[in-house]
């Protein structure tokens, strides 16, 4: 709070007097922290004496100072043990006849019971809130959020480093633990330490500015441009034209594609969005932690921690539509031009990657701050940086996890990479479908068989158990996760899903068959919830050999049941399921779904690097978000209409040549066709 405009009244002897009586009363009942060590820098040392000082004179610089360090409050047992202090006040701090100011820092404390006192690892537990993702100060902590460590914010001055801090913070912990069976270990790193800066955009800041400019310009003249009755409009112009790509944002109108998978693509879409939510929820402070937790070691997350299949489904998606239309125009006499085809979706896919990396690494950064915002936002726009040219040359996946430049964009490497194999495959599926076949079961076979391997050998699980220690979760990710080969099997269901759409897509199903299919599915979908919800439960004890199935098989059973909806309903067979999942919104949402997926993670991590203080958990408010539900659906509209469906035009233009010449034995078949490279998660499918 700025308090220039207020007179501040001097402080006369008669006031004094009563200052010098409660000055001591207060520091005692809540003692300031003051760094005082023998191997701290002079400076350092100088300024806290002073501000100690100046403390027990009530001079008000010092009182703010004070009072901005967090402090110990009710509720401790249920979790209440990040605290923030007030991270305004302290950097808003400036020391009267010095040259230091408010340093706002975010220490990481750890307790430990040092010998087998179950009493007090209980009340450990507590404190920890049941520990939902264990973890050690080393471990990576930019997307996945530590609960083995407590945060703690002091407000010390500008001289003193993050060093510093750690050394006498951590003595005296240790010697107010000492002999009591507990241990107290602190880490502050450097970051995590703030002051009030006014610093210059850099160059990067400036051109990323002037392109995002020049784009909202560009887009908006050319709805006008488009709009004026003239003849022979630019093309190149109006594909980045905002009322077009407006228009066709919102259009309903039905094609003759897939139409279930756009609903189950949004189904998707929300399930991860939930998932992810689910785990940035503990980035937060909250006074009630523990009821989070107790939700978070019930069975019924499974639908949460089973994220893995979702990513499984989109994959799915991916290689079913690029079968179905590699077939189609196979079947129509026209060659498939791999060169063409991996430079046309490369061509849609990094220009809205590229929007959000540009956005993340320069702008994002400058607008705004708080307690986690060094961790959330600038740590990633450093990373960004340095590696961004992975992202372009879609190999950013085969550097771990925890290297990648906008982490989740993963998903984006791993799918492009099969891609690569799907205009081979699909060639010789048409050609010599027996024996490709074989070629491709066997593929996929090795795939499930690598998948349960590694995750047997290795210890791990991609299921995100309750308490799972986050070294495990990120090498799980790093060795199997991102890596396309592992995912081969569900992209072969794919394959044969698109191929069994096109060439037998005039099969006519009995109720008998009808009805085995439906039941056999729906008990295998069923099946992959309920075996795998035991590994949910909080006394889960956790078996490789669990890790390994689940890994290796619960992905084939889950895309089985959706592929059979999508098959039964574009054969025409409709049911409530189906008539849901082609419901015309779908369109909608999935135009916007590749904007969604690549704007969640900004907005989750801006929304929590800006709380300055506890935020009550309550399950439905804070899942369903409505205002950052609105952020995300905005964000994304935004990507799509500015940079998705504008380059999405252009390569029409640049890669939609003159067809090749048909078979005269097909020219009379008229077949939709799929546009392929559209990118498979935000894909809006249009039959040409």
């Amino acid at each position: 709070m700025d308090l220039n405009y207020l007179k501040i009244p001097h402080i006369d002897e008669s006031e004094n007097e009563f200052i010098e009586r409660l000055a001591p009363k207060i520091l005692e009942y809540q003692k300031p922290f003051v760094l005082s060590h023998n191997t701290i820098s002079q400076g350092c040392r100088r300024d806290s004496q002073k501000f100690l000082t100046s403390l027990k004179k009530f001079d008000l610089w010092a009182l703010k100072m004070y009072d901005a360090s967090a402090k110990l409050s009710s509720g401790v047992l249920n979790g209440n043990v990040n605290r923030y202090g007030d991270f305004d006040q302290c950097l808003d701090v400036v020391a009267d006849g010095s040259d230091f100011q408010g340093q706002y820092c975010l220490a990481y404390i750890q307790p430990t019971v040092t010998s087998d006192l179950k009493y007090l690892n209980f009340l450990r537990t507590l404190v920890l809130s049941f520990e939902s993702y264990k973890s050690d100060f080393d471990d990576e902590r930019h997307v996945v959020p530590k609960t083995s460590q407590m945060n703690f914010a002091f407000c010390i001055p500008s001289t003193c480093s993050n060093k510093e801090l750690e050394l006498v913070l951590g003595e005296n912990l240790q010697n107010f633990f000492n002999n009591t069976g507990l241990r107290m270990d602190v880490r502050v790193e450097p970051e995590m330490c703030q002051t009030k800066t006014n610093e210059n955009y850099s160059t990067g800041t400036k051109l990323s500015l002037l392109l995002f400019g020049f784009i909202i310009f560009i887009s908006i003249y050319a709805a006008f441009y488009d709009r004026a009755d003239r003849p022979n409009k630019n093309e190149w112009l109006t594909s980045f034209s905002l009322s077009k790509n407006w228009k066709d944002l919102v259009s309903t109108k039905a094609s003759n594609d897939i139409a279930s998978a756009h609903g189950i693509r949004f189904l998707h879409t929300v399930m991860l969005i939930i998932s992810h939510k689910c785990m940035e929820i503990d980035f937060n402070p909250m006074p009630n932690r523990n009821d989070l937790a107790s939700i978070s070691k019930s069975s019924m997350t499974v639908t949460v921690r089973a994220s893995y299949l979702y990513t499984d489904t989109f994959i799915m998606l991916s290689s079913m539509l690029v079968t179905y239309s590699f077939i189609g125009r196979l079947n129509r006499g026209q060659k498939i031009n791999v060169w063409k085809e991996i430079a046309t979706r490369y061509f849609r896919v990094v220009p809205p990657m590229a929007a959000l990396i540009l956005f993340g690494t320069f702008i994002l950064p400058i607008l705004g701050s708080g307690p986690q915002w060094p961790l959330l936002i600038t740590n990633q726009s450093q990373l960004c940086k340095v590696t961004w040219w992975r992202n372009f040359f879609m190999i950013h996946n085969w550097f771990g996890f925890e290297n990648i430049c906008m982490t989740h964009t993963h998903h984006i490497g791993t799918d492009f990479e099969l891609f690569l194999t799907a205009p081979f495959l699909v060639i010789l599926l048409h050609k010599y479908p027996k024996k490709t076949s074989w070629g491709i079961f066997i593929a996929a076979l090795l795939s499930t068989v690598a998948r349960y391997y590694i995750t047997y050998a290795r210890n791990m699980t991609v299921y995100v158990l309750f308490g799972l220690d986050i070294s495990k979760l990120y090498e799980i990710a790093s060795y199997m996760y991102i890596l396309p080969f592992y995912r081969f099997t569900v992209y072969a269901i794919g394959i044969f899903l698109g191929y069994l759409l096109r060439k037998h897509q005039n099969i006519k199903l009995t109720d008998f068959q009808l009805t085995c299919g439906w039941v056999i599915s729906t008990a295998l979908f069923i099946g992959t919830i309920v075996t795998t919800a035991i590994m949910s439960r909080y006394d889960y004890t956790f078996n490789a050999i669990d890790g390994a199935n689940f890994a290796a098989l619960a992905p084939i059973p889950w895309c089985l049941f959706f592929g059979w909806i999508i098959y039964t309903s574009h054969l025409g067979y409709k049911n409530f399921f189906t008539q849901i999942f082609e419901w015309r919104i779908f369109l909608i949402t999935t135009k916007l779904s590749y904007g969604i997926y690549l704007v969640q993670f900004a907005v989750f991590h801006y929304n929590i690097a800006t709380v300055r203080n506890t935020i009550h958990f309550d399950f439905v408010k804070t899942i369903i978000n409505t205002n950052e539900i609105f952020c995300i659906i905005l964000a994304a509209t935004v990507i799509t209409l500015f940079f998705d469906s504008p380059f999405g035009n252009l390569k029409k233009m640049i890669f939609d040549t003159k067809r090749e010449p048909q078979k005269p034995e097909v020219i009379a078949k008229k077949e939709p066709n799929i546009d392929v490279n559209s990118n498979e998660l935000s894909d809006h499918k249009k039959i040409e």
